[in-house]
């Protein structure tokens, strides 16, 4: 009887660099507290265990673009194009990946 391999455990190298070890929550509730005036940055940074610059730059809203390259479409030139093809689907001409790719470049 063969023995199955045992689960290989990922761990960090000693000294390595730490990374997030922080819920969404906490930095929210840091960010809020660091704009009302309640506490400072570096009383928060203490507090919550998060970098000082992570909750000024989330309370000075820096860095709110997403990352990855821009959008080809709006929101709503998406929801336009979703309309589209359920509209012509349910009319009994479901439209195909090509039909989307000639769509798309003719509103480029």
């Amino acid at each position: 009887m063969t023995r199955p391999k045992p689960k290989k455990r990922n761990r960090r190298k000693i000294g390595a660099r730490a990374y997030k070890n922080y819920s969404e929550e906490m930095l929210t509730l840091a960010v809020e507290m660091v704009r009302n005036k309640n506490v400072s940055s570096y009383d928060a940074e203490k507090q919550f265990g998060i970098p000082r610059r992570t909750i000024e730059k989330r309370a000075k809203n820096l860095h709110t673009n997403k990352p990855g390259p821009r959008y080809r479409f709006t929101e709503e030139e998406e929801l336009q194009f979703v309309k589209v093809f359920i509209v012509a689907s349910e009319f009994g001409c479901p439209l195909t990946q090509l039909d989307f790719r000639i769509s798309d470049s003719d509103c480029i």
